[in-house]
């Protein structure tokens, strides 16, 4: 399921195929028993699968090109550790490890 998953789209017969498994393996039932909830959890769990690779592969990348993670503060602005400028009372630490907040 790997290999496929990573791909940018997946066919309808891959699809099919993957349903029959989830449905036979996790279900032990075929498509024309299944109920509506099994083929829905059934469908979620490929697409979970799918998302989880497609992650996979994007975190790999991104660590193997030495890029930083930026953590963001509200209103979408990058915190001032990531930018490389001195921290402010926003994200200085207590003993407690827990974060202050700017009045």
């Amino acid at each position: 399921m790997a290999n496929s998953a990573v791909e940018k789209t997946i066919s309808t017969q891959e699809l099919k195929e993957k349903l029959l498994d989830v449905l036979h393996n996790d279900f032990q039932t075929t498509p024309e028993d299944a109920s509506d909830q099994q083929v829905y959890e059934a469908l979620s769990k490929i697409v979970v699968g799918i998302l989880k690779a497609k992650r996979r592969k994007f975190t790999v990348k991104t660590q193997s090109e030495g890029k930083k993670k930026v953590c963001v503060v509200g209103g979408g602005v990058p915190c001032a550790a990531c930018r490389g400028v001195p921290r402010h009372a926003r994200h200085r630490r207590t003993d407690t490890g827990q974060r202050l907040r700017r009045l």
